[in-house]
This record gives structure tokens, sequence and C-alpha cells, in this order.
């Protein structure tokens, strides 16, 4: 998409936002780069110090702001969803999302749309930097932006908003439920167990949910700081805890199994939402596996008893 025509797209986007929201100051930063451009008469390769002061702090604090947004709407979704008792009660009181089912889909939508513009509009104007500048910079940017977790685009939370969708696709009694985004597939049966839709036309989202470590569908998934999504038996034994104590036994020094990024598991947290996908789309599978954790589980309890101080076990051995 051209610069001039997603400009137009995408203030139009804004125009339908409440003014609350945090969006990125796309006209600012893109006004701040053709300023640039017009005054500068040298291009260098490493960037220029004229506006990088201010074109990345800003960029990166509202890309920040936007994913903290982003998940905290997909945290309350969820905790409406997956509500029971009085909990619920009070939810159905309070919000509409609660009583209706068609009105958590329409803003599970509206933070898809907000999700992928933002991407998009990020893309736009760090390829523009780079374009100004003849530099690498703005690709440099990206990626750094990519390996601190940063954009929404890479949050465990828009996989669980995806599996959200499919949840609520399943129930029997909701025949008709209006996409979440176009594709939307939910394919877990297949050699690739993968969720996937498009977001926009030069922007699709794939997410295989095959745990790296066992190399079966994740199992009781739980997501790491980093992003990575891996069964809880096996992200335990990674971050060498017993599942009984479960990670608030893990060390600072553990690091994911697939980026190697350390201090991971002291935020990581089950995918309730995807769990629940899995079990109702894969049901012999998941009653292997909860066998078989059980019987695991049971040892290392066992064993746990035996090295606790205190315990009768410990006073025989």
């Amino acid at each position: 998409m051209a610069m001039v025509e997603f400009e137009q797209t995408y203030s139009q986007y804004l125009e339908t936002q409440p003014p609350s929201f945090p969006t990125l100051s796309y006209h600012r930063l893109h006004a701040l780069l053709a300023d640039c451009n017009k005054k500068s008469l040298v291009k260098c390769s490493s960037g220029c110090f004229g506006c990088d002061d201010k074109f990345f702090p800003i960029l990166k604090k509202e890309v920040a702001a936007v994913s903290r947004y982003f998940n905290s709407r997909v945290r309350w979704l969820l905790r409406i969803h997956l509500a029971s008792g009085i909990t619920k009660c009070i939810f159905h009181i309070k919000s509409k999302h609660a009583r209706d089912y068609l009105a958590m889909i329409q803003e599970g939508q509206r933070l898809v749309k907000y999700v992928s513009m933002t991407t998009l509009a990020t893309r736009q104007l760090l390829e523009k930097y780079d374009k100004v500048h003849t530099s690498t910079e703005g690709s440099k940017f990206r990626t750094w932006l990519m390996a601190v977790h940063v954009e929404a685009l890479q949050s465990p939370w828009l996989v669980e908003l995806l599996a959200l969708y499919f949840n609520l696709k399943l129930n029997k009694s909701r025949n008709i439920v209006p996409e979440l985004c176009p594709g939307s597939t939910c394919d877990l049966q297949s050699v690739k167990p993968m969720l996937s839709c498009i977001l926009h036309e030069t922007l699709r989202l794939e997410v295989d949910v095959t745990c790296s470590i066992c190399l079966d569908i994740v199992y009781e998934p739980v997501a790491l700081k980093c992003g990575h999504i891996f069964c809880f038996k096996c992200a335990c034994s990674a971050a060498s805890v017993s599942t009984v104590n479960g990670f608030k036994k893990a060390k600072k020094s553990a690091k994911c199994p697939l980026c190697r990024e350390p201090g991971v598991f002291s935020n990581a947290f089950h995918l309730r939402e995807l769990e629940i996908l899995i079990n109702r789309s894969c049901k012999d599978y998941c009653k292997k596996r909860l066998r078989k954790e059980r019987k695991e589980r049971l040892k290392q309890k066992e064993c746990w008893s035996y090295r606790t101080p205190g315990s009768a076990a410990y006073s025989m051995v």
C-alpha cells in the first residue's frame, strides 16, 4: 500500500476510535520525516541525529502503550468469558459483553483491527525512515521491537483472543458467529496444528500450537515472557522445577528453550482459552495426556514428600 493511500486509510480509522485510546502519532512522525527529508542534503547510512532523538523514542513509547492497552482489553474479555459463580453474575449486571456473545465478538474485531492498523502504521513509518535516510536503522528498529516483544502482534494475548473466538464458534447453541477477521481457521487435527487468520491483505497471523519440546500439541499451554508457548510440564522441565511448585521456584537465569532469553519464567501465564479449545477439539489426545500427566505428577509428589523435612517419609529415610 502506498504511503499516501495508507495515510488516508489510517486517518479514517482514527476518526472511528475514541480519543482516549492509545494510538500512534502517525501524522506527527510522518511530518518529522518529511521535514528532515527537505533539510538534509547529505544522506547517512547510520541514521539521522537530527530526528533520531525524537522519532524512535516517540515510536517506541507509543507502540508499547498500544500493546499494553491491547493486552489489558483482551484480559478483561477473558475474565468475562471464563468467570463463574458470583463473579459471572456481577459481570452480567455490569457489562453488556457478558450478556451478549455478539458484543464480545465485536470487541474482539475492534481489537484485531486495532493491532493490525498499528502494526501497518509502524512498518510504514520505519520504511519511510529508511527511504528518507537511505539507511537500515528503521529495519533494525523493527527487529529490535520484535526482539523485546513490544509489538502487540507478537502478544500471546492475541492467541488467546483468537482461541476465544473459536470457543464461541464451537458452542452448539450459537450457530451463526460472525468472523473475528477474514480467513479465520482452526486446524488442530493436521500434522501441523495451526490457528490462523488474515489481519490485513498484507498481514497474516499463523500460530503453530505444537510444543517445540515434546513435539505434540501443547497441553496445559503456558506463554513465557518472551511470547513462546509450551506445555506446562515441558516448560517446568526446561526451568528445572517440578510441576508441584511451578514457575515460582524457577531461577532468574533459566532461559527460554527456543530464544534462550533469560528470566522469562517469572511472568509466565496459562493460556486458558487455548487450553479449552484444545480440550474440546482434541478430546482423545487430551484424555491420554491427562492420564500420563497424572501418573507423572503423583511420582513427583511422592518424590517431593521424601525430600521435604518434617514429613513422615523424610523421617523414615
